[in-house]
């Protein structure tokens, strides 16, 4: 009886050995399930401009001299193709962590280092020339991808043709030997119908309000 009764207790403590050696291996499959989980996808915000609903904005737009023109009726117009550039939410990106996936250019970028410096620039899997990004934030409190020179990563909203306000003025401040010039209405006209100057959208914004141009403004770019 003895033997039986030592026997038993010998079965009982190989059962509960056994049973504390398999719970690490659960918990460490639990811990990898969690640390997968845990990895975020950051996209950028919806779109700040609408195609079809130009107004009380301000953009980038590219276009020639010759799209500047009187229409049937006589309007003057402005036929441009409009730009805008991702955007990335400020706690989004504060939140951005190694092994989460950014999502730019329409691309799927992993995060594999990720860097700040003192004055809010966070460089992402090297920079540019390594493959990866640079991210700056702007005067709207979001994050926006920068390129050389201070430049934004700008892709092709649509095109569109606008009339000119009777108020409009256009400020050129792309020559930096000359103070910066202003035209109105008539005077840009004349100005673009002797001109084959070309506008970039990395030195041109366009106002709009009530549906009309108000305001073109060009910068010196480098």
């Amino acid at each position: 009886m003895k033997k039986m009764q030592a026997l038993f207790a010998l079965l009982c403590c190989v059962a509960m050995l056994s049973g504390c050696g398999s719970a690490p291996a659960g918990q460490a499959a639990s811990a990898n399930v969690s640390a997968q989980s845990a990895a975020k996808t950051v996209a950028p915000l919806p779109e700040a401009l609408k195609i079809d609903a130009l107004d009380g904005c301000t953009f980038a737009a590219g276009f020639e001299a010759s799209d500047v023109a009187l229409n049937d009726d006589g309007m003057l117009c402005v036929h441009l193709t409009v730009y805008d550039y991702e955007r990335f939410d400020l706690a989004d990106i504060g939140q951005l962590a190694v092994g989460d996936t950014l999502v730019i250019d329409q691309k799927d970028m992993v995060v594999e280092t990720l860097e700040e410096d003192d004055s809010g620039y966070i460089t992402i899997n090297g920079g540019l020339e390594a493959g990866g990004c640079e991210l700056k934030t702007d005067e709207d409190g979001v994050y926006y991808e920068n390129l050389p020179d201070d430049a934004k990563s700008y892709h092709v909203l649509g095109e569109a043709t606008l009339p000119i306000d009777q108020d409009f003025v256009f400020k050129d401040s792309s020559d930096l030997e000359k103070p910066e010039q202003k035209m109105y209405a008539g005077d840009f006209l004349m100005a673009m119908e002797s001109s084959d100057r070309s506008f970039t959208p990395y030195a041109t914004s366009v106002s709009v309000e009530n549906g009309k141009i108000f305001k073109i403004t060009q910068v010196y770019v480098p």
